[in-house]
């Protein structure tokens, strides 16, 4: 079974946008990653909703804003089906935050795991804290990584339990209408053919060695082999730094397999290739790197570790 769980944290009450995206991803009933994302809002914050997730104005002022964060995980988005508690929630602060930056969502499938609990179990409270103390799972409530996570875990518990019956939400706003889909279909859906994968073709600094201490990295596409999660702690353990878009600050684009279905009318050069050759044309530090050339370091230091 593969999914996507995801959370998010909203600055105010209109609920149109993010300061914070919590998104893990599960590969064969496993958690494969973990991320907690800070997102410029560029929106007001609400007193309310700084009690309820802690996060200020002043936290994510450095922060990328929503269409970075969404151009560097829509594969994920478009790959998995969804997973998220009270996913309605999500999914309209979703919906309304991509309308609001002017971005077209991809056809998802959401999977509720409060609703799913309600049609499945008798609880006295369906809430996340309340399911993740009857099953024993840590929880940081309304960190988004955390809520993400544990979401996550309730889908896999819900998965193993052979009477559970698992199905979509519809694409109404009703949680509780849903179009009819097994389990086993559940467990079918994977990401797009490796046919669609291409390696974009674009000026690549192959002569380019590679250092992590007072770098910074940023990624695109898909790497074989190695989660976003390993990717992250590997960089910042060796004193460098990832960023979630291209700058003048960046001194490595590391570049993995792109779906054609989505970045084919570019010559398969995803934004961030755009804007990286656009930078590097005028002069900036950032030079273009195969992803196999970054997983030869990552594996060659791990040895050594």
């Amino acid at each position: 079974m593969d999914f996507l769980a995801i959370d998010f944290e909203t600055p105010n009450k209109r609920n149109d946008s993010i300061c914070a995206m919590g998104i893990t991803l599960v590969i064969d009933s496993k958690i494969d990653s973990c991320e907690s994302i800070l997102i410029n809002p560029h929106s007001q914050f609400d007193e309310e909703n700084i009690r309820i997730h802690g996060i200020t104005r002043s936290d994510v002022k450095d922060a990328p804003d929503f269409q970075d964060v969404w151009y560097e995980y829509e594969l994920y988005f478009r790959h998995y089906p969804i997973v998220a508690h009270n996913a309605a929630f999500d999914r309209a602060v979703l919906q309304k935050t991509a309308k609001r930056n002017g971005i077209e969502l991809p056809k998802m499938d959401f999977y509720d795991t409060m609703n799913l609990y309600k049609e499945n179990f008798s609880f006295s409270s369906y809430g996340l804290e309340f399911l993740c103390n009857y099953h024993g799972i840590e929880l940081k409530h309304h960190d988004a990584g955390e809520d993400s996570l544990a979401a996550a875990k309730l889908m896999i518990l819900l998965s193993k339990n052979g009477s559970t019956f698992i199905h979509t939400m519809d694409c109404s706003e009703s949680v509780t209408t849903v179009s009819q889909k097994s389990k086993d279909e559940f467990y079918r859906l994977r990401p797009s053919s490796p046919e669609n994968l291409v390696q974009p073709e674009c000026c690549y600094a192959d002569d380019a060695e590679l250092h992590v201490p007072y770098h910074v990295f940023c990624f695109t596409g898909e790497i074989p082999g190695i989660s976003r999660g390993d990717v992250q702690n590997y960089i910042l353990q060796h004193g460098g730094n990832v960023t979630s878009s291209v700058s003048r600050r960046t001194h490595y684009l590391i570049v993995g397999q792109e779906d054609s279905s989505i970045v084919g009318g570019a010559g398969g050069k995803s934004s961030k290739i755009l804007k990286a050759e656009e930078l590097a044309a005028q002069g900036a530090v950032v030079k273009i790197i195969r992803c196999e050339k970054f997983v030869e370091l990552f594996n060659a230091q791990n040895a050594e570790g």
